[in-house]
Formats: C-alpha cells, structure tokens, sequence
C-alpha cells in the first residue's frame, strides 16, 4: 500500500486488505438461552423448562444523560481539587519579605 504509484491503486488495495481483515473476525455469538436435559414430556419445552446453565453476566444498565452530568461535574471537582493542592504546595512562590532601608 506505501509503494502504490497511484492514489487511486493505494486506496483499492486498502479497500480489499480491510475487508479481507474483516472478513476474517468471527461473528460474536449472541447469548441464547439454553434448555434443560431434564426428562420431560415429548412435547416443546415449557418456559419454566428453558434455563441458562450458569448465571447469566451482568450487563451494565445503560446510563441516564443524569448520571453521566454527574459523573463530569465529579471529575471536573476533582480536577480542581487536585490542580489547588499543586497550586498551593508546588507552584505559589512564598512571599519575599521586604527590609526596610534606615539610613
């Protein structure tokens, strides 16, 4: 692809290198629910028949515009927080006292 003479030949061979990467990812597998070996009638499993065989993974709830405010204005609090200690201990200068000249 660096070598290509032309823009054109350059952007092909990226088109075709992509989807021959992507082309090569499997598919995520979606979670399905599983149905249990249990001996039961020879008729379709019943909803109290079809059970995951472990837990099922926590999904995160999606977040609410509310908390994510929230969660800014925590870090803009800490930011502050933390650019007023550096402030206070690394960046003010101590103020240089002043001799009075008596002649």
């Amino acid at each position: 692809v660096m070598g290509s003479k032309d823009r054109k030949v350059r952007d092909a061979k990226a088109i075709e290198l992509l989807s021959k990467g992507f082309s090569m990812v499997p598919p995520k597998p979606s979670p399905a629910a599983r149905v249990s070996t249990t001996p039961s009638s020879a008729g379709p499993p019943t909803p109290a028949a079809v059970t995951s065989a472990e837990p099922a993974a926590a999904v995160p709830a999606p977040q609410t515009a509310d908390a994510c405010w929230g969660k800014f204005f925590m870090g803009m609090a800490a930011g502050f927080l933390i650019f007023a200690v550096l402030y206070f201990f690394l960046i003010r200068k101590p103020p240089r006292k002043r001799r009075r000249n008596f002649y």
